[in-house]
């Protein structure tokens, strides 16, 4: 889980947000045991995940205004 200050269009005015972030320890050995392979999806899910909004932690809008 990653947390950062967002602005929440809902509640008007700047919360914590949080986001699902990937497992690293189940990806470094599901990488070692596919051999590498699971390199490549390790970096797909990554740069996925990063661009999904942070969410209100009251009311779970998604934040604007993002820094990150």
């Amino acid at each position: 889980m990653e947390m950062w200050q967002t602005y929440c269009p809902n509640c008007q005015k700047l919360v914590l947000g949080q986001r699902e972030t990937v497992n690293t320890v189940a990806y470094v050995l599901l990488t070692l045991f596919s051999c590498g392979f699971w390199l490549i999806i390790w970096w797909i899910m990554n740069a996925t995940f990063r661009q999904r909004p942070f969410l209100c932690t009251i009311c779970g809008t998604p934040g604007i205004n993002e820094a990150r």
